[in-house]
C-alpha cells in the first residue's frame, strides 16, 4: 500500500511537470506526505523538509569558538573537538593553550636555578635544566680550592713548603716562591714539628712533619707537638679518677686508665657508709657481712648458726627433675655442701674461708643422678626493699673442681653463685635466677658481684643469696668463697 501511495504521488508530480501547470496558489504539499523522510542518517547534517522544495540535508556547524581544539564532525557521531597540541618540543618552555589567544610557550629557564653557588645553572632545550659543577680552579697552585653550596667557592693555602712551579718553587702563604738551597741549614722553617732538609736532587727544601713521631708510646701521656718546642707529651693519669671513693685508680703506660675495688670494709661517705664490690654502701644498707674468721672451725653448727641454709635438688642423666630436699641448716663437715677450712686465703681473705661442693652424703651420685646442692642465706623481700638493687659480692677462687689430676676425671661438675627469689603463693615457682659462674675459677683470688633490682611484683617472695654446685657420680666440685656481703643500693633511674 505504501508504494502504490508513493506511485501516486510521483504521477502528479510528472504530469504537473509536463502541463506546465501554473500555480494557482494551492501549492501542493509535498512535506505533508506522511510517508516522507528527510532523515538521511548523516550525523553532520540538519536534516528537515520544505514544504515547496521538499527534504533539506543542511550541514551542521562544529566550530566551538575555542581556539584550543580542533573542530570536525564524524557522520555517524557528530561534532569531535580533539585538543591541539602546543608542544613546541623545547623542554625549556612551559606548553599550554589559552582558549582566546590559542597556544602558549612560556620560557622557564629562572627556575632553572638550584640556589646552589656551586654550580651553573641553565637550560637546554633538549634537556631542560642543566645545573653543572662550577669550577673554582683560581689557577694557583699554591691554594686549594673548595665550594660551597651557600657561600660559593672559597681557597686556602696549600701546606707551606708545597712544591710548585714544576719544582722550582715552593709554596709560601699560599705563593709560589722560588726556593733553593745547598744545605739543610738554608731549609729552617722554625717550626719544631717539622723535620728540614735540602733535596739536593732540585735544591728544594722539604720541611716534613714529624708530629706523628711524637706518640712515646705511653698510654697515661697526651701527645702533641708545638711548634715553639716540638713534642710534648702530658701526664693525663688524673684524668682516671672516676669520682668512686670506693675504687682505687690507677694508670698503667701499656694499657691506661684502669679501676679497682678498694677493700671491702673501708669506711667511705664520711664514715657513713662502707665499700662493698666498689659501690659505697651506707652502713643501715649492709645486710650481711663475712670473712669467716671469728667462725669456729670445729664446730658443726657454725655456717647454722650465723643463718646459712641448703637445699638439694637431684636430677636424672636426662636432666629432669626427680626430687628435691630440705632446707635445714647448713652442715661445717667434710662430707656435704660446705665447710669452713683453713689457709687457702691471701693477704685480703685471711686464715679461714668457706668451701661449697657437691651433697656427697647423697646415695643418687652412684646412680649417675645430678646433685644440685645449694647453700644460702633466705628471707623475705618487704616493701622497703622496692625500688633498691640487691648486691651480692664476695671474693672466690677453685678448689678441686673437676681436678683434671682427679682419678675420676675428666669431670662435668659446675658451679655458680645466686640470688634467687621464689614466689611461696605459685607453688614455690622461680622468679628470678641472676648467676655468676664460678666453674673455672683460676687458682687466684678474684673479686665478683652480682645484683638483682626489686620491684613492687616482688614484695612477699623469698629472697636467696648463696653459691651452688652440680656433680654426679661423686666428681669434685669444690670452690673457696670469703669476704662476703650481702647489701642493697637505690636501684639506678
Amino acid at each position: 500500500m505504501q508504494m502504490m501511495r508513493m506511485k501516486y504521488w510521483l504521477v502528479i508530480l510528472v504530469v504537473m511537470a509536463l502541463c506546465g501547470c501554473a500555480d494557482d496558489g494551492d501549492v501542493v504539499r509535498l512535506c505533508a506526505n506522511p510517508d516522507l523522510d528527510c532523515n538521511d542518517s548523516n550525523a553532520c547534517t540538519l536534516d528537515r523538509c520544505d514544504p515547496v522544495r521538499g527534504c533539506l540535508n543542511e550541514p551542521v556547524s562544529c566550530n566551538d569558538g575555542d581556539v584550543c581544539t580542533v573542530d570536525s564532525c564524524d557522520s555517524a557521531i557528530g561534532c569531535v573537538t580533539a585538543p591541539v597540541s602546543c608542544n613546541d618540543r623545547d623542554a625549556c618552555t612551559a606548553d599550554s593553550c589559552d582558549p582566546s589567544m590559542g597556544c602558549l610557550n612560556t620560557e622557564i629557564s629562572a627556575s632553572c636555578d638550584d640556589s646552589d653557588l656551586c654550580t651553573t645553572d641553565s637550560c637546554d632545550p633538549s634537556l631542560g635544566c642543566v645545573n653543572a659543577t662550577m669550577s673554582c680552579d683560581d689557577g694557583n697552585e699554591c691554594t686549594a680550592e673548595s665550594c660551597d653550596s651557600m657561600t660559593g667557592c672559597s681557597s686556602v693555602p696549600v701546606a707551606m713548603g708545597t712544591p710548585c712551579d714544576r719544582g722550582l718553587g715552593a709554596c709560601l702563604n699560599g705563593v709560589c716562591e722560588a726556593v733553593a738551597c745547598s744545605s739543610d741549614a738554608n731549609c729552617n722553617d722554625s717550626d719544631a714539628c717539622t723535620m728540614d732538609r735540602c733535596d739536593l736532587s732540585n735544591n728544594m727544601c722539604v720541611n716534613t712533619d714529624i708530629t706523628a713521631s711524637c706518640d712515646d708510646g705511653n698510654a697515661c701521656t697526651d701527645d702533641s707537638c708545638a711548634a715553639e718546642t716540638g713534642c710534648v707529651n702530658t701526664d693525663n693519669s688524673a684524668n682516671c679518677d672516676d669520682g668512686e671513693e670506693c675504687t682505687a685508680e690507677s694508670c698503667d703506660p701499656s694499657t691506661g686508665c684502669s679501676s679497682e675495688p678498694v677493700l671491702d670494709g673501708t669506711v667511705c661517705d664520711g664514715g657513713a657508709g662502707v665499700c662493698s664490690g666498689g659501690s659505697c654502701l651506707s652502713t643501715s644498707e649492709v645486710e650481711y657481712m663475712q670473712d669467716f674468721e671469728a667462725l669456729d672451725q670445729m664446730d658443726v653448727n657454725a655456717l647454722g648458726d650465723d643463718g646459712w641454709i641448703v637445699f638439694g635438688s637431684v636430677f636424672d642423666p636426662a636432666g629432669n627433675f626427680l626430687f628435691g630436699y630440705g632446707t635445714f641448716a647448713a652442715p661445717n663437715d667434710g662430707s656435704a655442701f660446705s665447710a669452713i677450712v683453713r689457709d687457702q686465703g691471701g693477704p685480703d681473705q685471711g686464715s679461714q674461708q668457706v668451701s661449697i661442693y657437691s651433697d656427697y652424703n647423697n646415695t643418687d651420685h652412684a646412680l649417675g643422678n645430678t646433685i644440685e646442692a645449694s647453700v644460702f642465706r633466705e628471707r623475705t623481700i618487704t616493701a622497703a626493699d622496692v625500688g633498691r638493687t640487691i648486691l651480692f659480692s664476695f671474693d672466690a677462687k677453685a678448689g678441686n673442681i673437676n681436678n683434671p689430676g682427679d682419678a675420676l676425671c675428666p669431670c662435668s661438675s659446675t658451679a655458680f653463685a645466686f640470688i634467687k627469689t621464689i614466689d611461696p603463693s605459685s607453688n614455690f615457682d622461680q622468679t628470678n635466677n641472676v648467676r655468676e659462674i664460678t666453674t673455672a675459677l683460676p687458682d687466684s683470688w678474684g673479686r665478683f658481684e652480682i645484683r638483682l633490682p626489686i620491684d613492687a611484683g616482688l614484695v612477699g617472695q623469698l629472697l636467696q643469696v648463696g653459691f651452688a654446685t652440680t656433680a654426679t657420680l661423686f666428681e669434685p666440685s669444690a670452690n673457696f668463697y670469703d669476704n662476703v656481703e650481702i647489701g642493697s643500693a637505690a636501684t639506678a633511674q
